[in-house]
C-alpha cells in the first residue's frame, strides 16, 4: 500500500493552498465585521474590492518569491503559460473541495468559496 504522503504531487498544489487561504482570510475578514454590526451590509459593496486586492496583492507576492526560491530545483515549468495553467488548475481544484465542504459542514460560509469558483472562472473567460 501507497501512503499517500510518498505520491509525487506538484508543488502548485502546496501554493495554490495557500493562495486559497489568503482568499478565504480576505472574505472570513469581511463577512464577519458584517455579522458583528462594525460594517453596514451596505458597505459590503464598497469594501469587497479592498479585499480582492489585498488577497491579489498577497498572492502574487508569494507566488514570486515561491517561483523564486523553487527556480535551482527545477520542479515547475519554464513556460509561464504552462505555469499559468498549472497554478489554475490546482486552485480550482481546492475552491471546488472547499466548495463541498462547506456544504457539508458550514452552509452559511459557503459563498467564500464560490467567490472563489467564480472568480477563477471569469479569469479562464479572459
Amino acid at each position: 500500500m501507497i501512503k499517500s504522503r510518498r505520491i509525487k504531487r506538484s508543488p502548485m498544489r502546496d501554493v495554490a493552498g495557500m493562495i486559497r487561504s489568503f482568499h478565504y482570510v480576505s472574505y472570513a475578514a469581511l463577512l464577519q465585521q458584517l455579522e458583528l454590526g462594525i460594517i453596514p451590509p451596505d458597505n459590503l459593496t464598497k469594501l469587497q474590492p479592498w479585499s480582492r486586492f489585498w488577497y491579489h496583492w498577497i498572492s502574487a507576492a508569494l507566488f514570486s518569491m515561491y517561483q523564486q526560491a523553487i527556480a535551482p530545483a527545477a520542479l515547475l515549468p519554464a513556460n509561464k503559460d504552462q505555469l499559468s495553467v498549472l497554478l489554475y488548475v490546482h486552485l480550482l481544484e481546492k475552491a471546488v473541495y472547499e466548495l463541498g465542504y462547506e456544504l457539508n459542514n458550514r452552509p452559511e460560509w459557503v459563498k467564500i468559496p464560490l467567490e472563489g469558483v467564480l472568480q477563477l472562472l471569469d479569469l479562464a473567460r479572459v
